[in-house]
């Protein structure tokens, strides 16, 4: 029965976005590193990218951070980092296209000054309030509600529960990320300012710099959950061409444990061909095409039930469910088909 969900994580390239820690906040790229956990305003939480549902010529690419902003971390950003898109035009896994934003200091209402590099050139505005970008597009940055919705108790149960009985959903599904907070970075673009001529189709990942790179992220949780504790800040300063000679065998490694949870797995072979689709680290994205997960990622897109579903192989041996998802089937908050798409700040 493995053979079946590997052929389609094969074919589609998904990345299991699963918690792997004590820490529930770990849950999606949350606190992944140490170098991150010494400063939320530099952690990547999560990135999306989808084709914006009120003009499809536009992308709207997506990144959060401050994990639990104003509980864990700050609500503002750090004027010496750059946060940063970068978007692969021709499949190498390398930078083709950049758009980089900047902050000033804290001004005495809690806003900043945000400095928008893109395509076309600087744009310049100020947190909380949308902005137009200089050769077409719009950006918001502030807080909003945490877009990503996880049952961590579900996970400890079902997964890390290992071993006869497990509890499947038993009326307690509970959105551990309901009511916190994030610090967003909203862009929408025309697409054909990050695509290739005559191509619709991109790579895009989110970095945080300063003094070098501290964080990275495309798929959900590379570095929270494959790849071996102790290697996610070397992760992160790796560039994506580089992920599969560095970290292949970490991510074979840990898809062999994982999908052998239940007393089945993947083979050896099995999992190196599925590390090979999961690196490098990137979000691939069709700017052409409306659909989500696995085409970039939407908000709405339940990342969760389908990854844990796939990648501990959905069945036993005995053909009876192992794990179907994680309770939690969407966000505590609506979220909104108009500009900036994410629920409002708790």
């Amino acid at each position: 029965m493995k053979r079946v969900f590997w052929s389609a994580l094969a074919a589609f390239g998904l990345i299991a976005a699963i918690a792997a820690a004590v820490n529930p906040v770990d849950a999606a790229d949350h606190l992944d590193a140490p170098n991150v956990q010494l400063d939320g305003r530099v952690d990547i939480n999560d990135v999306y990218v989808f084709q914006s549902p009120e003009n499809p010529d536009n992308t709207v690419l997506m990144m959060t951070v401050n994990p639990a902003a104003g509980v864990l971390s700050p609500t503002t950003f750090d004027r010496r980092a750059s946060y940063r898109f970068q978007i692969d035009t021709n499949g190498n896994g390398r930078r083709n296209r950049t758009i980089t934003v900047r902050f000033g200091q804290e001004n005495s209402d809690g806003s900043q000054t945000v400095t928008v590099f893109g395509p076309r050139g600087r744009s310049r505005g100020v947190t909380g309030e949308g902005m137009d970008l200089r050769g077409g597009g719009r950006a918001i940055v502030g807080t909003f509600d945490d877009p990503f919705f996880f049952d961590f108790q579900a996970f400890q149960d079902q997964v890390k529960g290992a071993g006869g009985d497990r509890v499947f959903c038993d009326n307690h599904a509970t959105d551990f990320f309901a009511g916190l907070n994030v610090s967003a970075i909203v862009l929408e673009v025309p697409s054909d300012l990050i695509t290739a001529r005559n191509s619709t189709e991109i790579g895009v990942w989110a970095e945080t710099i300063r003094r070098g790179k501290v964080d990275r992220m495309g798929r959900p949780a590379i570095a929270t959950v494959l790849v071996d504790d102790g290697s996610e800040d070397r992760f992160n300063r790796t560039m994506p061409h580089q992920d599969r000679a560095r970290f292949g065998d970490q991510v074979r490694d840990n898809l062999l444990f994982l999908s052998g949870l239940d007393g089945s797995g993947y083979t050896e072979d099995e999992a190196e061909s599925i590390s090979d689709v999961l690196l490098p680290d990137i979000l691939t994205f069709d700017t052409a095409s409306s659909d989500g997960f696995l085409n970039g990622r939407q908000l709405a897109d339940d990342v969760i039930d389908t990854a844990l579903f796939i990648v501990t192989g959905g069945l036993g041996e005995n053909g009876s469910a192992v794990l179907d998802g994680d309770c939690v089937d969407g966000n505590d908050q609506p979220f909104s088909q108009t500009f900036p798409y994410l629920a409002p700040a708790n």
